[in-house]
């Protein structure tokens, strides 16, 4: 039976009728916002995010890159060449194909390789064995594409990816789909009602990413004299809990309240997204936001963004400009491979079904990895210091960087003094980003209506 809704009436009114309440829209997900180029172009410009030439790297940041990125002369050719007695002495052990495997290589790409790197070397073997998941991973791959039907990206992931990077990881910290807290808007400029719904996304969570292994860094916070809590217990960084918050990128907070800093960060294409653009647009959210957390510590730094789609990978490189106690610019240049004079803006490519790709990619994740455990680290030691310094010693308050509260439209005297304090050329931004967070909400009561009763008739009748 249908069921029926009842109308109360009052004598001598109309029927009641109920006013619903204004909707809120519905915050749209870091998904949402990567799919559509004009979302991301709105949700990057209050990040101060924009595309950068490779060549634009600073000069102290250029040869820190140029190492990671560099990939030749990497693996002694000996091992491509079948006239060698090392190639000879290893064929009773290896399987062809994974020997075929490097010579495939060196026809391709004979830079690789290089006479000085000596096969016997432990270091080589090392190499030599972490390399055969390389070799898995190839194999997997030419299977999946000669069956039948269409490959996913969940079996890419799998068979393929997953087979690569994890092994690549060796002395980094490797944590997949870590919920990573996205950064708050810049405070010069206000929020609109359309960007409201835009700017409300909150996390983005990325398929994987590197860390800087904990241990490396664990007496930046373990110690009641560390930094970590020198900083969290002055009144210049807000309440204890809240640079707890700041001092992670990570939406979860540690265990053991800590650092915890992002070399690099991976996408992977979903079933949802129509192009790999809309991965690389969605791993910008996320190296955005590990860039504004080590700009917020005061490490100059660049985070590697690498995404992952049909079988081919694509590298770029993020970093911050600007003051310490400013909003930074967020600088992402696409990594064009060494010959950078035909066009800075095209990506160099690693298709995974060619043996040199595969193996370059495999070395690259390395090279991160690598650098997320020495280079990193000693810049971070250096920024925490610099942070320590500006706070405890200058008394300059802490800047914070991450989302804290429910975003709000900016009341129009909030816009006019915005406007006034841009256009002047000395002006600077506050050390806090709490304008357009919404206050507590205010308990509202339900408004009831008496009705008057009417007085009854006199039974009085004068004589």
């Amino acid at each position: 039976m249908a069921r029926t809704t009842k109308i109360s009436y009052d004598s001598d009114s109309s029927p009641k009728k109920r006013v619903a309440k204004s909707a809120t829209a519905r915050a749209l997900s870091a998904s949402e916002i990567a799919r559509n180029p004009a979302h991301f172009e709105t949700w990057s410009s209050y990040q101060g995010c924009e595309i950068a030439a490779y060549s634009d790297l600073p000069q102290e940041l250029a040869q820190i890159v140029t190492d990671v990125l560099n990939l030749s002369s990497r693996l002694p050719r000996a091992w491509a060449d079948p006239t060698s007695a090392y190639y000879q002495s290893m064929q009773s052990s290896c399987s062809p194909g994974f020997l075929g495997l490097f010579a495939e290589a060196y026809k391709s790409c004979p830079g690789m390789f290089s006479d000085d790197i000596d096969a016997t070397e432990a270091s080589s073997l090392r190499l030599f064995d972490d390399l055969r998941c390389v070799y898995i991973a190839h194999e997997r791959l030419l299977r999946l594409q000669s069956s039948e039907g269409a490959v996913s990206e969940a079996s890419m992931v799998a068979n393929v990816y997953e087979v690569i990077r994890s092994s690549a990881a060796s002395t980094s910290s490797y944590r997949a789909k870590c919920s990573i807290t996205l950064a708050q808007p810049l405070e010069r400029l206000s929020i609109t009602t359309d960007s409201l719904r835009i700017l409300s996304a909150a996390t983005v969570i990325p398929d994987a990413a590197l860390f800087v292994p904990s241990l490396s860094i664990r007496d930046l916070s373990h110690s009641t004299t560390s930094a970590f809590k020198t900083l969290k217990r002055s009144p210049r960084t807000g309440k204890p809990a809240t640079f707890a918050a700041q001092a992670t990128p990570c939406t979860q907070l540690p265990a053991l309240p800590a650092f915890e800093f992002i070399a690099s960060v991976w996408e992977d294409k979903k079933p949802t997204q129509t192009a790999v653009e809309d991965a690389y647009r969605q791993n910008r959210m996320s190296t955005t936001a590990a860039v504004r957390h080590l700009h917020a510590m005061h490490i100059h730094a660049p985070v590697f963004g690498l995404t992952w789609a049909d079988g081919v990978v694509r590298a770029h490189v993020d970093w911050a400009t600007g003051d310490w106690d400013t909003s930074p610019a967020v600088h992402s240049a696409p990594y064009p491979g060494v010959d950078i004079s035909n066009d800075v803006h095209l990506f160099r490519e690693w298709h995974l079904k060619k043996p040199a790709d595969a193996i370059a990619v495999f070395l690259l994740v390395r090279n991160i990895d690598t650098y997320a455990s020495g280079v990193l680290v000693q810049r971070v030691r250096d920024g925490v210091e610099r942070l320590a310094d500006s706070v405890v010693q200058q008394r300059v308050p802490f800047r914070a960087w991450k989302r804290v509260g429910k975003l709000n439209v900016t009341p129009l005297r909030e816009k006019k003094v915005l406007r006034n304090s841009n256009s002047g050329d000395s002006a600077k931004e506050n050390t806090t980003e709490q304008s357009s967070v919404e206050p507590p909400p205010v308990k509202r009561t339900k408004r009831t209506t008496r009705r008057r009763r009417s007085s009854p008739r006199s039974s009085f009748s004068p004589a």
